[in-house]
């Protein structure tokens, strides 16, 4: 679910990104068109002066000049997100620069005395302006049909999400209704039993009495009766003691899945508004997040010191679980926010804060998705009680193979990491490693390690399960 929410986040950032493109063209369009009338105007101004009418010339193209900048800067962003429109504005902003180019023409022309020549070039930047904002028009009408396009897909998107979240809840609902009905079921059950144990002392009390008669037929037939009925009430609160683990098991997956499902929406939020912060720092050239850009950052970093606080609560719940994996991920979640929180107050938005708020996103929605597949097998009778062995005996929240299953995902994300290192090696093997990337290079050794140490403990505990399993067999053999 975490890839639907983060395609349903990236959607609706798209669609900002989107809008303020638009905004920003329209601002150039005007410029453009007041270019188009300075030019004309100088068109038809009388040529007996070409020396003042020359220095206005340079100055139109030292507007356009800026122009044609802007553009290219609208070009580049556009063609990043592989954007529709990039090829309208790719051409305003060549229709710009041709504008810019005819306008020096006509300037050297009337410095040299030149007043067709003049006439002709200043004519055609005139024609150059105008193109460009007709690529600008269709560059507008690109972005306002993809605006609605996504605005329509994003709300298709959401519904499947509220569907889901609306799923979640009736399962929990479900889950509380059978609760209910399993309590009223143990007391049956326990009654059941408490019967079967009275009876088997009235059978006792029977086997007693003929044995005292020297009854031995009538005390063997009683005394086994009595064996029959122990052993009936012992299995019918094996079974309840297994059913009522397997509720008290599902309610708790339950409720990790619904407190983990907020934070993780609340992280992809955090991730895209840092994004969008660098990405407006880096497209505007400055050395640093605006002011506005900074305030934001300051309440994102509040937003990961609550998540932290949150994944605080949550370990210290499964700390008293069986589940060596988890405590670890929710250990490392802390971890990374509350470094996150750290560099976000810093105003510290690059690839590598970027890389964690996304180590951050992908543990969650790894975390979720390993407590959504026990939940489900639950659900669908399997994955028992017991869920195999953990430290004292106790039953673990999330058996060892699924714990594996946590693993080996979080090993894949390791080595994907690596690789994306060792390929921008090979790519500039004259250049030593960054700062940053030895940074991560030190951040993804010291998960390995503690990769390898969880690996080895699962290990010993599937060790303890099947030795547990082979004295059981032995016992029934």
């Amino acid at each position: 679910m975490h890839k639907q929410q983060q395609g349903h986040a990236n959607d609706a950032a798209e669609i900002n990104r989107d809008a303020a493109q638009a905004k920003r063209l329209k601002q150039i369009a005007r410029k453009i068109s007041t270019l188009r009338r300075n030019q004309n105007e100088l068109n038809a101004e009388p040529k007996s002066k070409l020396a003042a009418l020359a220095s206005r010339e340079s100055q139109l193209a030292n507007e356009a000049a800026k122009v044609s900048k802007e553009l290219d800067t609208e070009a580049k962003d556009a063609a990043e997100r592989r954007a529709p429109q990039t090829s309208d504005i790719t051409k305003a902003s060549e229709a710009v620069a041709g504008a810019q180019s005819k306008m020096k023409s006509a300037r050297r022309s009337m410095q040299d005395g030149q007043r067709d020549a003049a006439r002709q070039s200043g004519n055609q930047a005139s024609k150059k302006l105008s193109d460009a904002n007709e690529h600008i028009g269709r560059a507008l009408k690109t972005l306002e049909k993809k605006r609605l396009a996504d605005t329509k897909e994003t709300a298709i998107k959401q519904g499947e999400t509220e569907k889901q979240t609306t799923e979640a809840a009736r399962t929990l609902k479900q889950l509380s209704k059978e609760n209910e009905n399993t309590s009223k079921e143990a007391s049956q059950v326990l009654d059941k039993s408490g019967g079967k144990v009275a009876e088997a002392g009235q059978s006792m009390k029977t086997a007693h009495a003929s044995m005292e008669r020297s009854d031995t037929v009538e005390g063997e037939r009683a005394a086994q009766q009595a064996a029959d009925k122990l052993a009936e009430a012992q299995r019918m609160l094996e079974e309840l003691r297994d059913k009522l683990a397997k509720k008290q098991k599902e309610q708790k997956l339950l409720d990790l899945i619904v407190e983990l499902q907020p934070m993780l929406e609340k992280q992809i939020e955090i991730n895209d508004e840092t994004r969008r912060i660098d990405t407006e720092t880096a497209r505007r050239k400055l050395p640093e997040p605006a002011r506005p850009g900074k305030v934001r950052l300051g309440q994102l970093a509040d937003d990961e010191n609550q998540l932290s606080g949150k994944t605080g609560k949550l370990l210290s719940r499964l700390e008293g679980e069986s589940a060596p994996v988890f405590v670890w991920g929710f250990r490392k979640l802390g971890n990374d926010m509350d470094e996150t929180k750290e560099l976000l107050a810093a105003f510290n938005i690059g690839s590598y804060t970027q890389d964690v708020e996304k180590d951050i996103a992908d543990t969650l929605q790894m975390l979720i998705d390993a407590l959504k597949r026990e939940q489900s097998k639950i659900r669908r009778g399997g994955g028992g009680g017991g869920g195999g062995g953990g430290a004292g005996g106790k039953p673990m929240l999330v058996p060892p193979s699924a714990q594996l299953k946590l693993l080996k995902a979080r090993q894949l994300a390791i080595h994907n990491a690596t690789k994306r290192i060792e390929l921008k090696r090979l790519i500039t093997p004259q250049k030593d490693l960054s700062s940053l990337q030895k940074k991560r290079i030190r951040r993804l050794a010291k998960e390995q390690v503690q990769l390898s140490e969880l690996t080895d403990k699962l290990a010993e505990s599937l060790e303890r399960e099947v030795r547990r399993r082979q004295t059981q067999m032995g016992e029934t053999q």
